[in-house]
């Protein structure tokens, strides 16, 4: 009898430990009215991992060439990182009208979580403003990232999440892809303010259709 209902209370358990789980994904029409009553704030791309590797193999390494190309690596990466988180703000600053939006970089995520909400934002040069407050608890979290990062058809897309970074139920536009084969043609600002302007609509479509608490 005992090997008969074991399974049972093993699928019984299972449920009781994934129905949370289920419910904690926050819903279309929160993440609407999350926006429209706070914020939607830009995690800009730090790469800081990358950046500090490179730092270290100039640091460590004796071999004159192989330093030479870690230091055109590192400025390459800087350079491009920050020219990138500009054409972010300034896609959104144009193109981006549905809530107001906070700029940070991704290394202040932690901070965000613990509550701190000043002295964290950025101004539209990438400049610290420290006299910058969020004004509400109700945001919602944007950053670069990919549709599925465990699978090679990954694609590189705007991905939206609440401060757990738990993806956001449908019919919420989760992920806005980006058109990375635009960058072979040289047309970055055009591929990213595409991907704004389209964000932007959705969002504005998903809000008719939300219920109204």
């Amino acid at each position: 009898m005992i090997e008969k209902t074991m399974p049972r209370t093993t699928l019984f358990i299972l449920a009781l430990l994934i129905t949370p789980a289920l419910q904690a994904q926050p819903s279309a029409s929160d993440a609407i009215q999350s926006l429209k009553n706070g914020a939607l704030v830009m995690r800009l791309p730090t790469y800081t991992k990358k950046i500090a590797a490179l730092e270290d193999i100039i640091a460590r390494n004796s071999d004159e060439a192989s330093v030479r190309r870690a230091h055109t690596l590192l400025e390459q990466t800087v350079t491009e990182t920050k020219e990138e988180n500009l054409r972010i703000i300034r896609s959104f600053r144009e193109f981006y009208d549905f809530s107001a939006v906070y700029f940070m970089y991704d290394t202040s995520l932690t901070a965000l979580s613990k509550g701190v909400r000043k002295g964290i934002f950025l101004q539209d040069d990438l400049s610290p403003n420290p006299t910058l407050s969020l004004q509400s608890d109700q945001f919602i979290i944007a950053q670069i990232g990919y549709t599925d990062p465990a699978t090679t058809a990954r694609a590189e897309a705007l991905i939206l999440t609440d401060l757990s970074l738990k993806r956001i139920e449908a019919p919420f536009p989760s992920a806005i892809r980006y058109n990375t084969l635009s960058e072979l043609f040289g047309l970055k600002d055009a591929a990213r303010e595409k991907q704004i302007k389209l964000l932007n609509k959705r969002l504005k479509q998903i809000e008719v259709r939300a219920p109204r608490e």
